[in-house]
C-alpha cells in the first residue's frame, strides 16, 4: 500500500465523518445530559488529536508529531471508555441513548485497540507502507468511527 493511498484514506475518513448525518432526539432529559456530560469532557481532547492528525501527518516531516496526535487519540479514546463503563455501573443508561452509549464505548474501544495495535508494531510514521500498514488503515477507520459517534451525541450536547 503505498503512502498516498494511506494519506487518501485519512481525508477520506476524515470528511465522511464530518460530513456524516447523525440520528437526533430531544435534549434536555437530566438523566441523558448527564452522559452528554461525560462525552462532552472527552470530545475537545478528541476533536484536538483529530485536528492535529489531519494537519501533521500530511507533512513527511511531522512523523513524530504524527505519532504522537495518534497517540493522544488513543489516550482520548481509552480515557472515554472507561468513563463510560464506569457510568454504567453506576446507573441504568436511559433506554433512548442505550444504543448510542454502547455505540461510542465500542468505538472508543476500537481506536484504543487498533492504536494499541499499530503502536506495537514499532512504527513511527503512520503513514509509512513498509511497516505496519494494516494496522495503520484499522487505526485510520477506527479514528472515523469515534468521529462519528461522538458527532452523533451533538443533540445532547451543550452549544
Amino acid at each position: 500500500m503505498a503512502t498516498r493511498s494511506i494519506a487518501a484514506v485519512i481525508v477520506a475518513l476524515t470528511l465522511t465523518a464530518c460530513s456524516s448525518g447523525a440520528a437526533t432526539t430531544e435534549a434536555g432529559d437530566p438523566v441523558v445530559d448527564e452522559w452528554a456530560t461525560i462525552v462532552a469532557s472527552h470530545h475537545g481532547d478528541w476533536r484536538e488529536s483529530v485536528t492535529d492528525t489531519d494537519f501533521f501527518c500530511a507533512d513527511s516531516d511531522a512523523v513524530d508529531t504524527c505519532a504522537a496526535a495518534y497517540q493522544s487519540g488513543g489516550e482520548a479514546a481509552g480515557a472515554l471508555g472507561k468513563d463510560l463503563t464506569a457510568a454504567q455501573e453506576g446507573g441504568e443508561v436511559p433506554a433512548e441513548i442505550a444504543t448510542l452509549v454502547a455505540d461510542t464505548e465500542a468505538a472508543a474501544a476500537g481506536y484504543s485497540a487498533a492504536y494499541e495495535a499499530w503502536a506495537a508494531t514499532g512504527c513511527a510514521n503512520p503513514l509509512s507502507s513498509h511497516c505496519g500498514p494494516d494496522e495503520a488503515l484499522a487505526m485510520f477507520e477506527a479514528q472515523g468511527e469515534l468521529t462519528r459517534q461522538l458527532d452523533a451525541w451533538k443533540p445532547h450536547l451543550p452549544g
